[in-house]
C-alpha cells in the first residue's frame, strides 16, 4: 500500500460503501479514481461538523476540512497541509461484516475515551477474522483481535496484538513479523468471517528451515 485517502462520512455505509454510500456523483468518481486506498471514516458520535479528509503515506499525513462532500473533487489530497496527529481506525462496517460491528464498536467507544481526536470508525479493512481491526497510521501498523481492555497495549503497539504494517507487501510482513526469510504454505481451511457457515481455502508464512 503507497496512501490512504481517508473521507469522513456518517453513513450509511452499504456493502460496498465507497461505490454504495450516498454522496454527489462527481466526488464519489473523484474518489473511485485515486491511486490510493480509499477508505470512509466517521466520527464515533457523529457530531463533527462539515468534512474532514486525510492524505496518509509512510512519510506522514496531510488534511483538509471541507464543508460538504461536494468540495472534495476539486482538491489534490496530495497538496493538503501537513497534520502532526495519529488516527486510530477501527473498522466498523456491519453491512460488509458483522464481526466488525459486533467487536469493533466497543473497541472504539474505550479507544475513544483516551484518543477522542484521533479515533475514528473506518470501513472495511479486511481480515474478518481478526475483528476487532485497528490501523493506526502514518505508522501502518495492523492490530488485530483488538478487545477494549486492549486498548492501553494497543496504545503501546504490543506486537502479541499486531497483523502486521499495511505499508508492506504481505511476504515482508511476515519476514519482519518471523525475524528471517519466510514460505507460502497452504493451510488449513478456515472461516474468513463470523458470517461464514463454510471454510475457505487459507494460506499461512513460515519461517524458511
Amino acid at each position: 500500500m503507497a496512501s490512504y485517502l481517508l473521507i469522513e462520512h456518517n453513513g450509511p455505509w452499504p456493502h460496498d460503501a465507497l461505490r454504495e454510500a450516498p454522496m454527489p456523483e462527481e466526488t464519489r468518481e473523484f474518489l473511485l479514481n485515486q491511486n490510493s486506498k480509499v477508505l470512509l471514516i466517521r466520527r464515533p458520535d457523529r457530531q463533527h461538523q462539515g468534512v474532514r479528509g486525510f492524505y496518509a503515506t509512510p512519510d506522514g499525513i496531510r488534511g483538509a476540512r471541507f464543508q460538504d462532500l461536494g468540495e472534495i473533487a476539486d482538491s489534490d489530497p496530495r497538496e493538503w497541509p501537513a497534520v502532526q496527529t495519529d488516527l486510530y481506525l477501527v473498522c466498523t462496517q456491519g453491512k460488509r461484516d458483522a464481526c466488525c460491528a459486533q467487536f469493533g464498536r466497543p473497541v472504539v467507544e474505550a479507544l475513544a475515551k483516551v484518543r477522542p481526536e484521533e479515533t475514528w470508525e473506518v470501513s472495511h479493512l479486511g481480515g474478518h477474522r481478526f475483528a476487532a481491526n485497528v490501523l493506526v497510521l502514518p505508522s501502518g501498523d495492523v492490530f488485530g483481535r483488538v478487545t477494549p481492555d486492549d486498548v492501553p497495549a494497543l496504545l503501546g503497539a504490543d506486537p502479541r496484538l499486531m497483523r502486521g504494517t499495511s505499508w508492506l507487501s504481505p511476504q515482508e510482513q511476515a519476514e519482519a513479523l518471523l525475524a528471517g526469510p519466510v514460505n507460502e504454505v497452504v493451510a488449513e481451511p478456515g472461516r474468513v468471517s463470523c458470517r461464514d457457515t463454510e471454510t475457505s481455502p487459507l494460506t499461512s508464512w513460515q519461517q524458511k528451515s
